[in-house]
């Protein structure tokens, strides 16, 4: 009985003690009102895939481990790599930025240019009736992908323009096909 009495006692004290504690606001990334999770869609392409039936893409913008207010790192389809942001007129772009991965245990690689990327805010009418989400826009040159260890070449390099929206999460939106105004 004495032990029980003990235990609660514990228990009782590690509640008040977790209860009296302060949350700390973690804080939020230098580019976060660029991050997010976006639908996008080849509109225009140039190069040896044919993109006119494939459905949406997804694609990722988020912060750079160093945390910083100019750079922003991309993740699309297999291709991931690091952008020059601006987070004032909210473009960005870059020139030869190497992308680097790997499909099993093999290791590829390509360089990749961006240009015309921009977010624009509360543009797109979204099914859901929810708030106007905001538009994602870019051309991307993707390099030659070779395989690293040969610099063998697997695929051409090919161009893409790409368009797409800030996903919503609602389920009403996630089969919603947007190529543009």
């Amino acid at each position: 009985m004495k032990n029980i009495k003990n235990i609660l006692l514990i228990a009782l004290v590690t509640i008040v003690a977790m209860a009296c504690r302060k949350t700390e606001d973690p804080g939020g990334t230098n580019v976060q009102a660029m991050c997010g999770e976006w639908q996008v869609y080849v509109v225009e392409w140039d190069g040896w895939h044919d993109y006119e039936e494939d459905g949406p893409i997804k694609l990722i913008t988020s912060n750079t481990a160093a945390n910083v207010n100019n750079k922003m790192r991309i993740d699309f389809d297999y291709y991931n790599f690091v952008v020059d942001c601006n987070l004032a007129t909210e473009t960005f772009s870059v020139t030869n930025s190497l992308s680097r991965y790997w499909d099993d245990a093999d290791p590829y690689e390509a360089d990749i240019t961006l240009t015309n990327g921009k977010i624009t805010r509360g543009v797109v009418e979204m099914p859901s009736g929810t708030r106007k989400q905001d538009k994602i826009e870019m051309t991307i040159e993707l390099g030659e992908l070779k395989y690293a260890p040969t610099g063998t070449v697997v695929l051409p390099a090919e161009t893409v323009t790409i368009v797409g929206y800030r996903r919503t999460g609602f389920l009403e939106d996630e089969n919603f096909v947007y190529k543009g105004n």
